[in-house]
């Protein structure tokens, strides 16, 4: 142990006092030659070498011609009378919602509409609004069986009769909002009627769908559905039971005729039902957001609403065919027919919502929700680049690509995979400007020896010039797409260019020292701790001062 600590001291001592006389040189696993090396292939590719690392920077263009994809919102409101008091904010988010911005101005991370001069690419919207029954039908039993026993017409049973209206399939902003500052509330809830008359009328006039254009549905509510409508008829109607709007009344002891005593579990199937018809409508690219406005204090109102069964249940005061609440069950329907959560370029997004204290959070919630489904998947690229190199950086239109934006003004959210010689590059396609855009990117290669041992490595002898060898260029090469529609090919050209090549590259590190006075030097001697096989430089000093 002694020894072997003398010679470290010896070795250390050896090193210390040799740096300051003088290094004659250094060389390292990076190569034989470390001198910075500059080729320049035309004017859109630079080649840096330094010793056994060579890196790309090449610039090249890429005309956007891909039509962008554009969206139909649909959206439908409910109109019904307990919205009376919140309306107003509803409004101004749903006029927020369909506000348009051109293609310039959009940015993904605050998604508007975009109103282009092309009836194939721009956004277009159509809203509708939904309120009124036409009958309420009472049935002396309690599945709503047979025929009727009574049926009300007159307004104070009814209130509004079913009422039904669209702004229809539009780009005009001024349209939309037009239309949706003159909704008025008032009336019941048929939601399944509203649902279908939107799909019909929604599919007669959207025409072929062009360029990937996909479709957003919303509906915001704020009540238990209670109308439907009769098979083979315009009559919309709530279903009641007079038996058990007797077993309520004594249950809860009131003299009225609540709500309670309606079909709940038929509305609420009819509700699932129409959600799946509202996902075949939008297809598989588009997405379906519910929102719930839930005024829970409203509901639990015993007189005219669903009293404690809203929040607990009925208990043995009637059988529903189903023991939970009616809020679970109508939770559960609206919640069924929204588009399920998923992954939004990265973020995980619900397409339901549900508030129920304040209308303007509930707000804010459905403009984030349609929001998301508004923004588009990315465009990706599909590339190959040249064997052995890396893919270190890439800019479009001056932006870099990175996974977490921190600058906007220089970056861009994007993906960059690369497995072997396969690159995918992920982006918005708001990046993209209609014409030429610019795109760049570095490569790098850092060449290393194959596993050689130690003793068979070779330094290059002292003479040593690095020579040229000529190489393709290395490139890039491959397409940007977004559905069916891609970019003309980028790179490929195998250009050749002569740089110097990647020689003497081994993992591990070769030093040569020599001192100012080389006269009593003992030259090259074994490693004095016998850690190597290579040689060691032993320089003996004439004096302290030297």
């Amino acid at each position: 142990m002694r020894d072997f600590i003398k010679k470290v001291s010896i070795l250390f001592t050896i090193l210390f006092l040799s740096v300051p006389l003088g290094l004659a040189s250094l060389h390292f696993g990076r190569g034989a030659a470390d001198e910075t090396e500059v080729v320049r292939v035309g004017d859109n590719t630079e080649i840096i070498q330094n010793g056994c690392y060579r890196k790309i920077k090449k610039s090249e263009k890429t005309e956007w011609t891909v039509p962008r994809k554009p969206i139909d919102l649909v959206i439908l409101q409910d109109a019904s009378g307990s919205f009376r008091e919140t309306i107003p904010s509803v409004k101004r988010a749903l006029k927020r919602l369909t506000t348009y911005v051109s293609p310039e101005q959009y940015d993904e991370t605050n998604p508007y509409l975009v109103k282009t001069d092309d009836p194939r690419t721009t956004d277009r919207v159509f809203v509708a609004s939904y309120q009124g029954l036409d009958q309420v039908r009472y049935f002396e039993n309690n599945d709503f069986s047979g025929n009727p026993a009574n049926v009300y017409t007159d307004a104070n049973s009814t209130g509004k009769n079913y009422t039904y209206g669209n702004s229809g399939l539009t780009s005009d902003q001024n349209k939309v909002h037009s239309f949706i500052d003159n909704i008025a509330v008032d009336g019941g809830t048929p939601t399944v009627p509203a649902i279908d008359d939107t799909i019909a009328q929604y599919n007669r006039v959207k025409g072929n769908m062009e360029n990937g254009r996909k479709t957003v549905f919303l509906l915001v509510t704020d009540g238990v559905a209670n109308g439907y409508r009769l098979p083979g008829t315009n009559t919309v109607v709530m279903d009641k039971s007079w038996t058990r709007t007797d077993a309520i009344q004594r249950a809860w002891g009131v003299n009225s005729y609540p709500e309670a005593a309606q079909d709940i579990t038929g509305r609420a199937n009819e509700l699932r039902d129409a959600g799946d018809q509202l996902k075949a409508a939008v297809g598989s690219e588009g997405s379906v957001v519910v929102g719930f406005w839930e005024r829970v204090d409203n509901f639990t109102e015993p007189y005219y609403q669903y009293g404690p069964a809203y929040l607990n249940g009925f208990g043995n005061t009637i059988n529903i065919g189903d023991n939970r609440s009616v809020q679970a069950i109508f939770h559960d329907a609206l919640q069924s027919m929204a588009s399920p959560d998923k992954v939004v370029n990265g973020k995980n997004v619900s397409f339901y919502v549900n508030e129920q204290n304040n209308i303007d959070v509930f707000s804010q919630k459905i403009l984030e929700s349609v929001a998301a489904a508004l923004i588009k998947e990315d465009i990706k690229g599909e590339f190959t680049v040249t064997p052995g190199y890396k893919v270190d950086a890439v800019r479009i239109n001056d932006k870099t690509v990175v996974e977490k934006v921190t600058d906007p003004s220089k970056q861009i959210r994007g993906r960059i995979n690369q497995e072997g010689d396969k690159v995918t590059i992920y982006v918005p396609d708001s990046v993209f400007n209609p014409g030429n855009n610019n795109f760049d990117y570095d490569l790098s290669k850092e060449a290393r020896a194959p596993e050689t041992n130690e003793e068979d490595e070779v330094d290059p002898p002292a003479d040593y010039k690095p020579v040229n060898e000529e190489v393709t260029v290395p490139e890039l090469t491959g397409v940007f797409k977004t559905g069916e529609f891609s970019t003309q090919k980028i790179g490929g050209r195998n250009e050749k260019v002569e740089v110097q090549k990647l020689e003497y590259c081994y993992p591990s590190v070769t030093k040569k020292i020599t001192d100012a006075d080389k006269s009593n030097d003992l030259g090259e001697i074994d490693d004095p701790l016998g850690l190597t096989k290579k040689k060691a430089y032993s320089a003996q000093l004439s004096d302290k001062a030297e």
